[in-house]
Order: structure tokens, then sequence, then C-alpha cells
């Protein structure tokens, strides 16, 4: 009797122990299975940011093709891109996170670029038809391509024959046609509002004496001047955009001091700038907006002094990247993606 019960005893023990060691091993597989598929996540997501890392590449140099190996939150990503055709890139992303690898291949039509930026249309856009206009000194306005990609333009533009007639005839315009305003109306105003509401929260605010940059050529950047600025000596050259937002009077001098010979490359706008005095030195290389929410205050334009304002179309490079940069936005249309 003793005898059977320590065998029955025995074959006990040892079914309990492939038991237990069959739970000790499931919960070792659970645990490893759970890390397998974090790991195959985090590769996955990770490859999809580097879909976005190499168009922001190619936003900066359209001439980058990679294969270029970046590190992203302890993931090593290889990307690369190919020119299909001039409409087309295909952008490979391979990243790999501790043992797991994942592959995305996409492709986008880069003629279909979501536009946030409004279009340069010249070096001085006045997109509401209810303003004054004044120019004097030595101030100078030029529709005149300085990148020589685009076609000349008249120097400044408004929506209608009346802001022509307002604008008259001005020795300081020059550009194509030379002296006068032409007209053009493709501008809505409402749509550069809705931009500027979604751009305020993240940019960088000025005011009072400020001796900051305005962007750089490699890291443009959104600036708003909502109350007195002035900007003093020894500030390096802007990129981007600087968006003044002012619901009284707006003046160069005043709200907004442009001192000294800044130069600022990318687009200006002036909302709501019912007295805009532009006087000084600066020189703004790329496009200005002028308009108002409320098309029925009128706008008073006075530009002279010495200031500049350029068209120059390839600075709008410079407003697609800080915008880019601030909402993060993936501008292209993407047309497949394989993973």
């Amino acid at each position: 009797m003793g005898r059977a019960m320590l065998i029955i005893c025995a074959g006990l023990l040892v079914a309990l122990s492939y038991t237990f060691f069959g739970f000790v091993t499931g919960r070792e597989g659970i645990s490893q299975r759970n890390i397998n598929t974090y790991e195959a996540v985090k590769a996955k997501n990770t490859a999809n940011t580097g879909v976005q890392i190499a168009i922001q590449k190619y936003n900066e140099d359209d001439s980058w093709r990679g294969p270029e190996t970046v590190n992203y939150e302890d993931a090593s990503l290889t990307l690369s891109l190919q020119q299909v055709n001039p409409d087309t890139i295909e952008i490979t992303s391979n990243s790999t996170f501790s043992n797991a690898d994942h592959s995305v291949i996409s492709a986008f039509d880069i003629s279909q670029n979501q536009q946030l930026v409004p279009d340069f249309v010249t070096a001085l856009t006045i997109a509401n038809g209810n303003f004054n206009f004044s120019m004097g000194g030595s101030s100078s306005i030029s529709g005149n391509d300085a990148s020589g990609q685009c076609a000349d333009k008249a120097g400044i533009v408004v929506p209608d024959q009346a802001g022509v007639n307002e604008v008259g005839n001005q020795s300081g315009i020059s550009g194509n046609p030379s002296g006068v305003a032409g007209i053009d109306n493709s501008t809505n105003f409402t749509d550069v509002a809705d931009l500027i509401d979604q751009l305020s929260p993240s940019a960088n605010h000025i005011s009072g004496n400020y001796k900051g940059d305005l962007g750089t050529a490699s890291n443009p950047a959104v600036t708003f001047v909502d109350n007195y600025t002035k900007l003093t000596g020894g500030i390096p050259d802007g990129h981007g955009i600087l968006v003044v937002r002012s619901g009284g009077e707006l003046d160069l001098e005043g709200e907004l001091d442009l001192a000294g010979n800044l130069k600022f490359n990318g687009l200006v706008i002036f909302e709501n700038a019912y007295q805009l005095k532009g006087r000084g030195t600066p020189t703004i290389n790329g496009s200005v907006l002028v308009g108002s929410s409320d098309g029925s205050s009128a706008i008073n334009i006075d530009i002279s002094g010495n200031i500049n304002f350029q068209y120059d179309c390839d600075t709008k490079k410079y407003a697609d990247l800080s915008v880019n940069d601030l909402l993060n936005t993936t501008i292209y249309n993407q047309l497949s993606v394989y993973e």
C-alpha cells in the first residue's frame, strides 16, 4: 500500500512539474510575443515617420536622393528617394528597431501639393479694394523677379480698376507694366486669415525691442507681431513668414519699426493693417500681402523713406518650409503606399 502510494505521489510530482514547466514556458512565450509585437509596431511607426523625414529633406534640397541613415527614437532609418517622372517621387524608408525591421515605399504626386502659403503674386499685393495709397521719398516697389525664375509682374497688384486708379502713376513702381498697378484678384484673404489662425498658436510672437533672429535660410520661421515692436540693429537677415496683426495703427516706425538695413526673405502679411506706413531703409525680398478681414474699413497705405519691396518668387520656399515645420504638414498628394 505504502509502495503504491509512493509511486502515485511520484507520478503526481512529475505531472505537476510538467504543468509548471509548461506554465513558465507559456509565460515566457507570451512575454516574448509581446516584445516582438512592440518592436514590430515601433519599427512600422518609425518607418512611416521616415517618409516624412525624407519629404522634409527633399523640400530643403530637391536634388536629395539618399540613401541616408538617420537615427530616430532608437530606430535606425535608411531613407532614399527616386524621381519616377517630373511629377512623381517614390520614397523608400527602411526601419530597424531592436530585432524588428519594417519597410515603407510611398509614391507622391509633387505637382498636386496641398498649398497652404498663398502664391507670391508680386512685390505688393493689396487684397482688399477699400484702401488709400500714397508713396514718396526714395521708396521702391519692384515686380521684376529677382530670382529670374518667374515672369516679371506689375510691382503692385490690386483687385479692380478702382484700385489701379487709387495707386495712380508712381515713379517708384517698376515691373511689367511699370509705374502703375496691375489687376489680380486671385488672392482670397479669407483663406490667408484662416492660415494665420492656424499658425498663431505655435508661432514665435515678438514685441518691444527685439534683437533675436527672424528665421534663417536653413531654418526659416513664422514670426508674429501683435503689439508694438522695434527691430533693433544687428539682426541678421530674416527668412520665412512675418505676420503683422493690428486692429489699429500699424507703422513701420511705430507698431513695427524696421530700423537699419534689415532684409527679410519670404512673405510678409499685414492683416487688418488699417494704417500701413513703410518707412526707413529695410528690404522685403519676396512678397508683401496686405488685407483685412473687415472689408468695410479702409486701409491707409503710406510707403516712403528708402524702403524697398522686391518681388522674388524663389523665396516662397522659405515661407513653405516655415509653415511645414510649424504645422508638421505633408504638402504632397500621396498616390500609393506599400508596406
